[in-house]
């Protein structure tokens, strides 16, 4: 006859420290791949931001005023299309772009994107290749007369 093995104390705490043993390992794997992968901080000097925000606002009501609207496409992995229109839906022409492009998990792929004018207010940037997945693009056109459009788009590269 098999005896049945007895549940002792010895083996209720193995089961515990082999519990918590392997509950604290996977943390620290996780804590360690979370502190590689993203640090924290988006912007720089973000205490300085913070204290400007009022300013931010007032542009941010300036831009409503102007009705200015960008519509931004991706085509294939080297290309971005951003079309600019006015609150009459007239395209907007001869605006001066700048801009960057960031991968959102990873910070240290940022990298600037530099439109060139293509026509009937569409903006093309060309880049060697970009990584499949999601990517933000944000920049400023400028008009002749010296007016702001602060844009953001995510962009998902097939």
């Amino acid at each position: 006859m098999n005896k049945a093995r007895e549940l002792t104390g010895r083996h209720v705490l193995i089961m515990l420290f082999a519990f918590f043993g392997v509950m604290f390992a996977v943390n620290a794997v996780f804590v360690t791949m979370s502190l590689k992968s993203f640090p924290g901080e988006t912007a720089e000097k973000s205490y300085l931001h913070g204290l400007n925000y009022n300013d931010v606002l007032a542009e941010r009501a300036a831009q409503a005023q102007l009705g200015w609207r960008a519509q931004v496409t991706a085509a294939g992995s080297d290309q971005i299309e951003v079309s600019f229109s006015d609150a009459n839906g007239l395209a907007l022409t001869g605006l001066a772009i700048t801009s960057e492009i960031i991968r959102p998990a990873h910070a240290n792929t940022r990298q600037e994107a530099v439109f060139s004018e293509n026509g009937d207010g569409v903006y093309i940037a060309r880049f060697r290749s970009l990584a499949t997945g999601a990517w933000d693009l944000a920049g400023e056109a400028v008009d002749g007369n010296g007016d702001k459009f602060l844009f953001t788009a995510r962009v998902l590269i097939e």
